[in-house]
């Protein structure tokens, strides 16, 4: 007897796949804002490292319309750090720094795990596919709690 991990339904129009890829990601953000003759200068780096295991299960109902399924786990570590520069403006535009401050988060272990819906829409020259996905997280750092991340989105494309 075989046992699928969908319904005998769906095994003609089924595909799982599963495995894992290594994610590096790395993000800097400046901002800069100036309001009576004070200024200013936030600026947050980010660094992450880590594993994602995947397993995506896609059902095909017809030529025009799929459903995805993808429950996921990771372990990654960040680094973030925040330098904020405070300062005055001159009347001739020059900015003098007054205090530099920076706040570190060291390299911290982050645990995940989620399931990512998708529908895919086949609308001819346009698709469409509205997602959320739902994950529990730890957040970085000494004794942080876990979270829970509502992420909804959508993709539209074209064909080429």
């Amino acid at each position: 007897m075989r046992h699928s991990l969908t319904s005998d339904i769906f095994d003609s129009n089924a595909a799982q796949r599963g495995g894992t890829r290594i994610v590096f990601v790395s993000a800097v953000q400046s901002l800069d804002r100036e309001s009576g003759g004070s200024f200013q200068r936030d600026v947050w780096n980010y660094r992450s490292v880590g594993i994602e295991a995947p397993l995506i299960v896609t059902w095909r109902f017809n030529p025009l319309f799929a459903l995805t399924a993808s429950p996921f786990l990771r372990a990654y570590w960040i680094r973030a750090w925040h330098d904020k520069a405070i300062g005055v403006v001159d009347t001739s535009g020059k900015v003098t720094t007054l205090t530099d401050s920076q706040a570190i988060l060291q390299w911290s272990p982050v645990l995940s795990a989620g399931l990512g819906v998708a529908a895919a829409f086949d609308l001819g020259a346009v698709q469409l596919s509205p997602g959320v996905a739902v994950e529990l997280v730890t957040k970085p750092g000494p004794n942080a709690t876990t979270h829970f991340i509502f992420q909804p989105g959508i993709s539209v494309g074209t064909r080429f």
